[in-house]
Protein backbone atom coordinates (compact mmCIF):
# COMPACT_ATOMS: atom_id res chain seq x y z
CA UNK A 1 0.00 0.00 0.00
CA UNK A 2 2.82 2.40 0.89
CA UNK A 3 4.46 1.80 -2.48
CA UNK A 4 1.19 2.60 -4.26
CA UNK A 5 0.81 5.88 -2.37
CA UNK A 6 4.41 6.88 -3.15
CA UNK A 7 3.85 5.94 -6.77
CA UNK A 8 0.63 7.98 -6.86
CA UNK A 9 2.40 11.00 -5.37
CA UNK A 10 5.22 10.75 -7.89
CA UNK A 11 2.71 10.44 -10.73
CA UNK A 12 0.75 13.52 -9.54
CA UNK A 13 3.98 15.51 -9.21
CA UNK A 14 5.03 14.53 -12.72
CA UNK A 15 1.55 15.31 -14.00
CA UNK A 16 1.68 18.79 -12.41
CA UNK A 17 5.13 19.48 -13.88
CA UNK A 18 3.83 18.44 -17.28
CA UNK A 19 0.79 20.72 -16.95
CA UNK A 20 3.02 23.57 -15.77
CA UNK A 21 5.23 23.22 -18.84
CA UNK A 22 2.13 23.14 -21.07
CA UNK A 23 0.83 26.31 -19.39
CA UNK A 24 4.17 28.07 -19.93
CA UNK A 25 4.10 27.11 -23.61
CA UNK A 26 0.50 28.28 -23.96
CA UNK A 27 1.60 31.65 -22.54
CA UNK A 28 4.45 31.92 -25.04
CA UNK A 29 1.99 31.04 -27.81
CA UNK A 30 -0.43 33.68 -26.44
CA UNK A 31 -3.14 31.06 -25.89
CA UNK A 32 -4.14 32.78 -22.68
CA UNK A 33 -7.62 31.36 -22.17
CA UNK A 34 -6.40 27.80 -22.68
CA UNK A 35 -3.58 28.38 -20.19
CA UNK A 36 -5.91 29.98 -17.65
CA UNK A 37 -8.46 27.19 -17.98
CA UNK A 38 -5.80 24.53 -17.50
CA UNK A 39 -4.44 26.34 -14.42
CA UNK A 40 -7.85 27.06 -12.92
CA UNK A 41 -8.80 23.41 -13.42
CA UNK A 42 -6.12 22.25 -11.00
CA UNK A 43 -7.64 21.03 -7.73
CA UNK A 44 -4.73 21.83 -5.45
CA UNK A 45 -4.86 25.62 -4.68
CA UNK A 46 -1.05 25.89 -4.34
CA UNK A 47 -0.60 24.30 -7.76
CA UNK A 48 -3.38 26.43 -9.28
CA UNK A 49 -1.82 29.73 -8.16
CA UNK A 50 1.66 28.55 -9.09
CA UNK A 51 0.43 27.65 -12.58
CA UNK A 52 -1.28 31.03 -13.00
CA UNK A 53 1.95 32.73 -11.88
CA UNK A 54 3.94 30.85 -14.52
CA UNK A 55 1.40 31.81 -17.19
CA UNK A 56 1.63 35.48 -16.20
CA UNK A 57 5.42 35.33 -16.16
CA UNK A 58 5.49 33.73 -19.62
CA UNK A 59 3.33 36.53 -20.98
CA UNK A 60 5.46 39.21 -19.31
CA UNK A 61 8.60 37.78 -20.89
CA UNK A 62 7.15 38.36 -24.36
CA UNK A 63 7.75 42.07 -23.71
CA UNK A 64 4.73 43.19 -25.70
CA UNK A 65 2.24 45.69 -24.29
CA UNK A 66 -0.82 43.46 -24.84
CA UNK A 67 0.92 40.45 -23.29
CA UNK A 68 2.00 42.54 -20.31
CA UNK A 69 -1.56 43.76 -19.82
CA UNK A 70 -2.75 40.16 -19.91
CA UNK A 71 -0.02 39.29 -17.42
CA UNK A 72 -1.26 42.03 -15.05
CA UNK A 73 -4.78 40.58 -15.24
CA UNK A 74 -3.54 37.11 -14.32
CA UNK A 75 -1.45 38.43 -11.42
CA UNK A 76 -4.59 40.22 -10.25
CA UNK A 77 -6.45 36.90 -10.10
CA UNK A 78 -3.76 35.51 -7.82
CA UNK A 79 -3.49 38.62 -5.64
CA UNK A 80 -7.27 38.82 -5.24
CA UNK A 81 -8.20 35.15 -4.88
CA UNK A 82 -5.26 33.47 -3.15
CA UNK A 83 -5.17 33.42 0.65
CA UNK A 84 -2.90 36.09 2.13
CA UNK A 85 -0.60 33.37 3.49
CA UNK A 86 -0.03 31.87 0.02
CA UNK A 87 3.61 32.29 -1.06
CA UNK A 88 2.67 32.61 -4.73
CA UNK A 89 0.43 35.55 -3.78
CA UNK A 90 3.43 37.36 -2.29
CA UNK A 91 5.55 36.59 -5.37
CA UNK A 92 2.67 37.92 -7.48
CA UNK A 93 2.47 41.13 -5.46
CA UNK A 94 6.13 41.77 -6.21
CA UNK A 95 5.80 40.68 -9.86
CA UNK A 96 2.79 42.91 -10.55
CA UNK A 97 4.43 45.85 -8.76
CA UNK A 98 7.59 45.52 -10.81
CA UNK A 99 5.69 44.93 -14.06
CA UNK A 100 3.51 48.02 -13.53
CA UNK A 101 6.67 50.01 -12.75
CA UNK A 102 8.18 48.91 -16.07
CA UNK A 103 4.91 49.92 -17.76
CA UNK A 104 5.16 53.38 -16.10
CA UNK A 105 1.93 52.81 -14.18
CA UNK A 106 3.47 54.13 -10.98
CA UNK A 107 0.34 54.84 -8.94
CA UNK A 108 -0.96 51.29 -9.14
CA UNK A 109 2.53 49.87 -8.67
CA UNK A 110 2.78 51.86 -5.42
CA UNK A 111 -0.55 50.37 -4.31
CA UNK A 112 0.81 46.82 -4.52
CA UNK A 113 4.19 47.81 -3.10
CA UNK A 114 2.46 49.31 -0.08
CA UNK A 115 0.91 45.93 0.69
CA UNK A 116 4.36 44.34 0.70
CA UNK A 117 5.66 47.13 2.96
CA UNK A 118 2.74 46.87 5.39
CA UNK A 119 2.15 43.13 5.54
CA UNK A 120 5.37 41.37 4.51
CA UNK A 121 8.20 43.03 6.42
CA UNK A 122 10.03 39.74 6.89
CA UNK A 123 9.80 38.69 3.26
CA UNK A 124 12.53 38.53 0.68
CA UNK A 125 10.70 41.25 -1.29
CA UNK A 126 10.69 43.89 1.45
CA UNK A 127 14.03 45.49 0.49
CA UNK A 128 13.02 45.39 -3.19
CA UNK A 129 9.74 47.13 -2.38
CA UNK A 130 11.41 49.94 -0.44
CA UNK A 131 13.95 50.42 -3.23
CA UNK A 132 11.30 50.43 -5.97
CA UNK A 133 9.21 53.01 -4.08
CA UNK A 134 12.28 55.25 -3.99
CA UNK A 135 12.81 54.69 -7.71
CA UNK A 136 9.20 55.56 -8.50
CA UNK A 137 9.28 58.84 -6.58
CA UNK A 138 12.51 59.75 -8.34
CA UNK A 139 11.06 59.24 -11.84
CA UNK A 140 9.69 62.19 -13.82
CA UNK A 141 5.89 61.84 -13.54
CA UNK A 142 3.02 63.75 -11.93
CA UNK A 143 3.70 62.11 -8.55
CA UNK A 144 7.43 62.81 -8.55
CA UNK A 145 8.63 63.65 -5.07
CA UNK A 146 12.36 63.63 -4.42
CA UNK A 147 11.77 64.06 -0.68
CA UNK A 148 9.72 60.84 -0.58
CA UNK A 149 12.37 59.10 -2.70
CA UNK A 150 15.06 60.14 -0.24
CA UNK A 151 12.90 58.99 2.70
CA UNK A 152 12.51 55.53 1.15
CA UNK A 153 16.24 55.31 0.50
CA UNK A 154 17.03 56.43 4.05
CA UNK A 155 14.59 53.84 5.40
CA UNK A 156 16.42 51.27 3.32
CA UNK A 157 19.78 52.32 4.75
CA UNK A 158 18.47 52.22 8.33
CA UNK A 159 17.77 48.53 7.75
CA UNK A 160 21.06 47.69 6.04
CA UNK A 161 22.22 45.55 8.95
CA UNK A 162 19.13 43.34 8.86
CA UNK A 163 19.56 40.00 7.14
CA UNK A 164 17.43 40.74 4.04
CA UNK A 165 19.22 44.01 3.48
CA UNK A 166 22.83 42.89 4.00
CA UNK A 167 22.65 40.84 0.82
CA UNK A 168 20.62 43.35 -1.17
CA UNK A 169 21.83 44.07 -4.66
CA UNK A 170 20.64 47.66 -4.19
CA UNK A 171 22.69 48.60 -1.13
CA UNK A 172 25.54 50.47 -2.86
CA UNK A 173 23.20 52.19 -5.30
CA UNK A 174 20.95 53.38 -2.46
CA UNK A 175 23.93 54.81 -0.59
CA UNK A 176 24.89 56.80 -3.69
CA UNK A 177 21.34 57.98 -4.28
CA UNK A 178 20.95 59.31 -0.75
CA UNK A 179 24.10 61.38 -1.21
CA UNK A 180 22.94 62.61 -4.65
CA UNK A 181 19.44 63.59 -3.51
CA UNK A 182 20.59 65.31 -0.32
Amino acid sequence: KLENKDSEKAEKKLSFKSKLETIRLLGIEKKIEEGKNLALGLENPEEKYHALFELARSLDRLQELKSREDSVNIYLIIVTDAPKSNTTRLRSLWAISHLLYRMNDFTISLHFLSEILKNHKESEYYDNAIYLCGQIFEKPWSGRDKEKARNYYETFLKKEFEENFQKSEYLEEVRQKVNEIL
